[in-house]
This record gives C-alpha cells, structure tokens and sequence, in this order.
C-alpha cells in the first residue's frame, strides 16, 4: 500500500474521488468543504471545489480546476423552470446545498458528472468546466447518491447507500 500525502485537511472535506481519463495521470478529488486556500474554518462554503492531484509528480495543484458555484446552480435551476413553465426548478430540491459525494468523467464526452448527496442532485459540466445541466434525481429512489461512475461504451452507474433502507446500483443505458 502507498500512502499519497494532501493539503486537503478536515475542513475541505473531500468527498468523491476518480481517475481523469481525459488527461494523463490526474486524479480528481471533489471537495465540499471550505476552499483549500481558506485560512479560516468557517469560511464561507458556498462555492464547491475540485482540486487535481497529479500522480507522477505526487502533488496537489492548490488552484481547483473546477468550481461548482451556487450561484451559477441557482441561476441554472432558474432558466430550467422558466424553460418548463414551472415556478421551481424541482419541488425538494435546494440547489444552494449542493455539497459533491462522487464525481466521473464521461469517457466519450470528456464531461464531468458531479453528484451531491445533499438534495439528491447530479451537476454536468463540459469539458470546459462549464455548467451544462442539473439533474434532480428522484429522492425516493436515490435518496443519498454517493458513487459514480461510466463504464467503457458511456453507461452511466449511480450507487445510492439508501437512506435507512437497502444501497442499490442503477445503471443507465447510454442513449446513441
């Protein structure tokens, strides 16, 4: 077993963790604590962050490389329920307690799906780094989403530790 030292203490709080197929050697970590940068505790944890750990170098870049905003959450659900002709973006959902439990790249789109367990939500952003949608799962179903991930022909696969009831596997069939 290696051991692979961080900066990313308690109150950072990373969350998911995968492998980036789109670049070489990069691990993805998913923080939904204060900003690595923050000296204080209790710093404002709006803003969500994923920080890149590069394995050969064995070093974590300071600077995220994507930052999951609520504010840009809060306008997106907005536009979305303007588009739909709903007053809300998804009855139960608070997209401002976003708070990332697993991420995956897409293998074929270089997309980014972050799921937050909180709130039962999955944010997509392009290869960009881009908000590109928001999806509210249905809570009854995937009640705490916590794992993440797409097999080699682009299905995607969510576990859910289930709440107080039975963890399941979903898996999602990738539409050509």
């Amino acid at each position: 077993m290696v051991s692979l030292k961080t900066l990313l203490i308690n109150r950072i709080e990373p969350e998911g963790l995968c492998f980036d197929y789109q670049s070489s050697n990069i691990l993805l970590l998913a923080c939904k604590g204060v900003p690595l940068d923050s000296p204080k505790a209790n710093a404002n944890k709006a803003d969500k962050y994923v920080y890149a750990y590069n394995l050969e170098t064995k070093t974590l870049d300071t600077k995220p490389i994507l930052t999951i905003s609520d504010s840009h959450l809060e306008e997106y659900s907005h536009q979305i329920a303007a588009h739909t002709g709903k007053s809300k973006f998804n009855i139960g959902h608070k997209v401002t307690n976003f708070a990332p439990s697993g991420i995956s790249p897409d293998p074929l789109t270089g997309d980014y799906y972050i799921l937050s367990a909180r709130e039962s939500l999955l944010a997509i952003y392009d290869s960009n780094k881009k908000l590109k949608h928001l999806v509210a799962l249905d809570k009854t179903t995937i009640p705490q989403p916590e794992g993440i991930t797409f097999d080699e022909v682009g299905n995607l696969y969510l576990a859910t530790e289930g709440k107080n009831k039975s963890g399941k596997i979903f898996m999602y069939k990738r539409r050509i």
